[in-house]
């Protein structure tokens, strides 16, 4: 057994703490919150948690190494469950766009990018998350013509999960409507998705429809390949009945909603296990038209999560900003706002049960926000409040001295 760590004092410890699934309805106001709280870690996972007077005097902290947090606020790592890192050009015919326009546009990487050059990137870009507070993320990757490039991302994400962060890959297949179809699309996922699911490359199959009122024809045809190989199902594209109907018939874990909808979609989601995914940074383009009605949502007991949407419909990775964004333009309450982005973003991904909350027996992901209350974490629009981030009881991050004489 390893040295024991206690992370004490916290003005605010957000647990999180609940029973089992996501939260929904008002319990996403309740954040379980330990004044003057504490988190006794051993072995990477979470032994106790309480208030700090109560976890020192325990047996198993008497040797563990401390971490002060007084005054400040810590809580479970987020969880970014829509992010792209580096990919090729997308197998689908659509009109490269920016970021946020309504179509996925993947940052292009030219087929001779080596294996190595693709590791130090993308581990360079988690570095850069590490540091706003993100410790677990699902990553999309794009089906693309180049067959060999796209195994070879798959496979530098392979050996980066975990190294430091959970990483989730999902391949994500663009689809537009307007575009020349592609007969051998279905031929080329029947060989592929096998050597996927032999590999354990994959985790999840995402199918992003594209345009107002897109077809879900082909988009059910490869799901049910993507289900025959054992993958996640997810959905991405406009709120339209006939999505939202496809997410519930396929039992896909969630549902990436781009845009208003209607009473009857909001229903269907609230009495479902689907998971609505949104994302606050592509509700800002004009492109996208109005924001989905987080509101309803919530109001409905439909389960949300919140993502950052980086490098396929939004330009941030900031999991902070999203939170800022989330409650400035989609009017959520810091608290909801913040489960939505811990617990739901974990069970969205499919690792609810692993991370998003803390709880005994669970992974001790932390965050520890230089802040005397939660609700200051989203109030302050593009600054990083984040003082240091523990993934699996280990400290990754921690914000330095600025080296500045005054004098």
């Amino acid at each position: 057994m390893g040295r024991a760590t206690l992370v004490r004092g916290a003005r605010q410890l957000l647990t999180l703490r609940g029973p089992p699934g996501p939260r929904r309805g008002p319990a996403l106001n309740d954040l379980g919150i330990i004044e003057d709280g504490a988190v006794l870690i051993r072995d990477g996972r979470i032994v106790s948690v309480g208030p700090s007077r109560r976890l020192e005097n325990l047996r198993e902290a008497r040797d563990a190494e401390l971490l002060d947090a007084t005054g400040q606020v810590v809580m479970p790592g987020l969880v970014d469950g829509c992010i792209q890192l580096g990919s090729g050009a997308p197998l689908s015919l659509s009109v490269e766009t920016t970021p946020g326009s309504g179509e996925p546009s993947p940052a292009a990487l030219p087929p001779f990018t080596s294996r190595s050059r693709l590791h130090l990137e993308i581990q360079r870009k988690i570095g850069q998350l590490i540091r706003h507070g993100t410790t677990a993320l699902e990553l999309k990757t794009p089906l693309i013509r180049e067959e060999n490039l796209g195994l070879r991302l798959l496979r530098v994400l392979a050996a980066l999960r975990g190294n430091p962060l959970d990483l989730v890959p999902t391949l994500m297949i663009t689809w537009e409507e307007r575009a020349r179809p592609d007969p051998l699309l279905e031929f080329y996922l029947a060989r592929l998705l096998p050597v996927l699911r032999q590999r354990r490359l994959v985790r999840f199959v995402e199918f992003c429809c594209v345009g107002d009122r897109p077809s879900t024809d082909r988009a059910q045809r490869c799901l049910s390949q993507a289900a025959e190989s054992g993958f996640g199902m997810k959905l991405q594209g406009p709120p339209t009945a006939e999505l939202v109907s496809l997410a519930l018939s396929v039992q896909a874990t969630s549902v990436t909603l781009l845009g208003n909808m209607g009473r009857e979609e909001i229903h269907a989601l609230s009495s479902s296990s689907v998971i609505a995914t949104l994302v606050p940074a592509a509700a800002l383009a004009p492109a996208r038209g109005c924001p989905p009605p987080a509101r309803d949502l919530i109001a409905a007991g439909a389960a949300i999560s919140l993502a950052s949407g980086y490098g396929v419909l939004g330009s941030t990775y900031s999991m902070p900003v999203v939170l800022s964004l989330a409650c400035s333009h989609l009017e959520l309450k810091p608290a909801e706002a913040i489960a939505a982005a811990t617990i739901n973003a974990a069970y969205s991904v499919g690792l609810g049960s692993l991370l998003g909350s803390l709880e005994p027996g669970k992974q001790a992901d932390l965050i520890i926000f230089d802040a005397p209350d939660y609700r200051e974490i989203p109030y302050h629009l593009g600054v990083n409040l984040v003082h240091a981030v523990l993934k699996r009881g280990k400290l990754i991050y921690r914000r330095g001295e600025i080296l500045w004489d005054t004098d």
